[in-house]
């Protein structure tokens, strides 16, 4: 493992403590490397000296600590060590960032204690420029920042740009532009010469061959003209029969992540209705490109599923009922229902408990989740 290139800070101002597993260190020294440099105090447990009392001194810096930020990744599932600070600055109602390096499936009680907290996923966004950009944008830290240094080296960033995909998609556009040139131009010219010659044997044999060929097809044609007329007959009789009770089966699992056909938990609880009506909208989800439509009226989004129409519960920091949708004839607002990770349309904030507009092709961000808002025709 390298060498973080920065101290941990031990002045009398505001600093940030960073909580991450000893086995990320090369992935997380140059976050903290490119922190320092921006002008942010930062404290992390590298200051721990040998034959030191590590408990008391990593709990006394946290203690003191204006905000605690954890870098979570899969080793950080089975380090006891960072899951404890975890808790421990939950216990003293730190302010609590966590930044996923990568996706990793957490554990119940990990899932709980991160859910009703700020989390950023910094393995969807496109660069580390963006990452870095969200991160200051939390008005919290900005009481830790003091002069950048521009001394500091930074490492290679873990989070790399993601414009690379477009450098493979040269090699098959000219791969199959040079084969089918070469190919059709050789192939007509030997086909037309070959079959000149079989055409030159006497008419008597063929003749002979024709009349041997009737008198053993003429058997074999009967069966196949009955044939024919046996199974027109008993197709139409089964068809009828099954496409009615087949059709309604089928029809509400492939439509989309949530069954339209029926009212949601959350309607029939309020209103006991039957049925409610589709509206012209779509939600597509961006991380699957599964498409839930928006019903009429008013549409809610969350993570309780007996509480809303559209629930998503694989996403910790969505809020439980996070924001809703209402739509009519004449078009779909969207209001966020006073979350703690907002929602965001196009990227920009909207204000909490008030209503905004949405046009077709909107980008509708709930925390870390993204879709896709479009108009379908019906």
């Amino acid at each position: 493992m390298q060498n973080c290139n920065v101290r941990p800070y031990t002045g009398p101002e505001k600093y940030i403590f960073i909580s991450f597993s000893q086995y990320d260190g090369d992935r997380v020294f140059p976050i903290i490397e490119q922190m320092t440099r921006d002008g942010y105090r930062i404290w992390f447990n590298d200051a721990v000296t040998p034959g030191a009392n590590r408990p008391e001194t990593i709990a006394a810096k946290l203690n003191g600590a204006e905000a605690c930020i954890a870098i979570i990744s899969r080793q950080t599932l089975s380090d006891e060590g960072s899951r404890k600070e975890i808790s421990y600055a939950m216990l003293k109602r730190k302010y609590f960032i966590s930044l996923f390096l990568e996706s990793v499936r957490l554990t119940p009680g990990m899932e709980q204690q991160l859910s009703s907290y700020r989390s950023i996923p910094a393995y969807r966004l496109p660069d580390a420029e963006t990452c870095f950009r969200e991160l200051y944008a939390v008005p919290k830290l900005n009481a830790c920042k003091g002069a950048p240094d521009p001394s500091v080296l930074v490492s290679a960033l873990p989070l790399r740009p993601a414009p690379q995909v477009l450098e493979p998609i040269q090699q098959p556009v000219q791969q199959p532009v040079q084969q089918p040139i070469q190919k059709p131009v050789q192939q007509p010219a030997q086909r037309l010469q070959q079959p000149v010659q079989p055409f030159v044997p006497p008419v008597q044999p063929a003749q002979q061959v024709r009349q041997q060929a009737q008198q053993q097809v003429q058997q074999p044609v009967q069966q196949q003209v009955q044939q024919p007329v046996q199974q027109p007959v008993q197709k139409p009789v089964q068809q009828p029969v099954q496409r009615p009770v087949q059709t309604p089966v089928q029809q509400p699992d492939l439509s989309s992540d949530a069954t339209v056909y029926e009212p949601s938990r959350r309607a029939a609880a309020e209103t006991g209705e039957v049925k409610r009506i589709l509206s012209d909208y779509q939600l597509v989800r961006l991380s699957t490109g599964k498409a839930t439509d928006v019903l009429m009226g008013v549409f809610v989004i969350g993570r309780a599923a007996d509480r809303v129409d559209y629930a998503i519960p694989d996403v910790p920091s969505i809020g439980r009922v996070h924001a809703k949708l209402v739509a009519n004839p004449a078009g779909c607002t969207i209001t966020d229902n006073n979350s703690m990770n907002k929602t965001s349309v196009n990227g920009v904030f909207l204000e909490p408990n008030k209503a905004y507009p949405l046009s077709n092709g909107d980008i509708i961000s709930l925390a870390s989740e993204q879709f896709l808002f479009r108009k379908v025709r019906r």
